[in-house]
C-alpha cells in the first residue's frame, strides 16, 4: 500500500547557521548559565558537560526530525519524484531509476532473433541514432 505524504507540510530545512542558532538559544534557555568564581573545578566541569550534551541531543533531535519528517523517495509518487529530480537536478538529488513498467506475465527478455534485426534496423532507420539529438 503506498504511502500517501502532505508535501504542504513539509517544514522547511534550516540553513547551517540558522540550525546553529536555534541549538544554542534553546541550550541557553534550558540550562543553567551561571557559574560563580567559588565553585569547586569538578562542579565547574559538570556544568560545562551539560551543556555539551543538551547541545549534542538538541542537534540530534533536530536532524533526526528532519530525516524522519522528509518522505522516503522510494514511496513517492513518481510524478513527484521526476519533479524533484527536475527541480533539484540529477546530481543534488539522486533518484533510483525505476524499472519500466511491463505486462503482467512477461519477463521483458527477447530471445528472438527476429526482435533484435528489427531494433537494428529501426536504430539505423533514424539519422540521430549514434548522436543524441536532444
Amino acid at each position: 500500500m503506498p504511502v500517501t505524504y502532505d508535501l504542504k507540510r513539509l517544514a522547511a530545512v534550516p540553513t547551517a547557521s540558522e540550525l546553529v542558532d536555534i541549538v544554542l538559544l534553546r541550550t541557553q534557555r534550558k540550562t543553567p548559565t551561571v557559574v560563580h568564581p567559588g565553585y569547586k573545578i569538578t562542579r565547574i566541569r559538570s556544568f560545562y558537560m551539560r551543556k555539551v550534551k543538551f547541545t549534542q541531543q538538541t542537534v540530534s533531535e533536530r536532524l533526526g526530525a528532519i530525516v524522519t519528517d522528509f518522505p522516503r523517495l522510494d514511496d513517492v509518487h513518481p510524478f513527484h519524484a521526476d519533479l524533484m529530480g527536475v527541480l533539484q537536478g540529477a546530481a543534488r538529488l539522486p533518484l533510483p531509476r525505476r524499472a519500466p513498467r511491463r505486462a503482467p506475465g512477461t519477463t521483458g527478455t527477447t530471445t528472438s532473433s527476429r526482435s533484435a534485426s528489427s531494433t537494428r534496423a529501426r536504430s539505423s532507420a533514424r539519422p540521430c541514432a549514434a548522436t543524441t539529438c536532444d
